[in-house]
């Protein structure tokens, strides 16, 4: 734990690392024992491995916790042969040993940055629209009661008739919103993976990579070369067809409902139709 301390003290730096809370130094196991074997009873873990002349060697397998904008800093500095002979002459005088030597033992894939994966963000969204479905769903299950039994009303036979009493009405005018936006929210993702702009730098740590970042043998990045992605451009293209063709024949009925006979031989009804006609008909 000492030695960790000494040797994360030499990555501090007045300007580019200049709080030792930006990061941390772990040793996991020496010469590939786990730091619980370390002991005085068994004092071989530290000689269990030498050099071609015989002196002790001590391997560290270490990682450093760190904030990620300091990820070129920690890289750079590991990677110094200049920062190893710095950490070597600190730690001579630290441990009165003029014979130590420190360096870095490293290769592409034994010094690596692993980064933690991000906290999804909080999906505003999905509990936007199914609060309001779970919303139509107890208004209208309020309603229904509301009329059964007169609650609020004084009145133990309920409400009086109305023109539509079809309490089940407004669960289904939610899920038809509901349905609306996920098909909307269906078809943006889709043609979010066309365009690869849900990929990110590590595809295998944040999700599956996209159709055209190369994932597939034989695919150019800058074309639509692959059966995947040509199924990405149909599932889009077809997603958006059945989105724009239901929404355009609603609004063209809506928009037909006001000069329908029903409507006109009704005076309250034609007035209340000229004046909330638009709401309507985007409803």
């Amino acid at each position: 734990a000492k030695i960790a301390e000494w040797i994360e003290q030499e990555y501090f730096h007045p300007t580019r690392l200049k709080s030792f809370s930006y990061y941390q130094l772990y040793i996991e196991t020496i010469n590939l024992y786990d730091l619980s074997a370390l002991s005085p009873q068994n004092p071989s873990v530290l000689t269990s491995t030498v050099d071609h002349h015989g002196n002790p060697l001590m391997h560290a397998q270490s990682v450093i916790e760190f904030e990620r904008t300091y990820e070129d800093y920690i890289k750079t500095t590991t990677q110094s042969s200049k920062w190893a002979d710095f950490v070597s002459t600190q730690l001579r005088g630290r441990m009165n040993n003029s014979q130590l030597i420190f360096t870095i033992d490293y290769n592409e894939t034994s010094l690596e940055a692993i980064y933690d994966v991000p906290d999804l963000p909080f999906d505003y969204g999905f509990w936007i629209i199914n609060g309001f479905l779970g919303l139509m769903i107890l208004v209208a299950i309020c309603g229904n009661l509301h009329n059964r039994f007169g609650w609020g009303t004084g009145n133990a036979k309920g409400c009086a008739p109305v023109d539509n009493g079809n309490w089940i009405a407004l669960i289904v005018y939610g899920l038809q919103i509901y349905d609306m936006v996920s098909d909307i929210n269906l078809t943006t993702e889709i043609f979010q993976a066309i365009n690869n702009r849900e990929c990110d730098v590590d595809p295998e740590l944040f999700g599956t990579p996209c159709a055209v970042d190369q994932n597939l043998d034989g695919d150019d990045p800058a074309s639509v070369d692959t059966l995947q992605e040509y199924a990405l451009i149909a599932a889009g293209v077809l997603s958006l067809t059945f989105l724009i063709i239901p929404y355009g024949l609603n609004v063209a009925y809506a928009a037909r409902i006001p000069s329908s006979n029903e409507i006109k031989r009704n005076v309250s009804a034609r007035a209340w139709f000229e004046t909330y006609q638009t709401l309507f008909i985007i409803l």
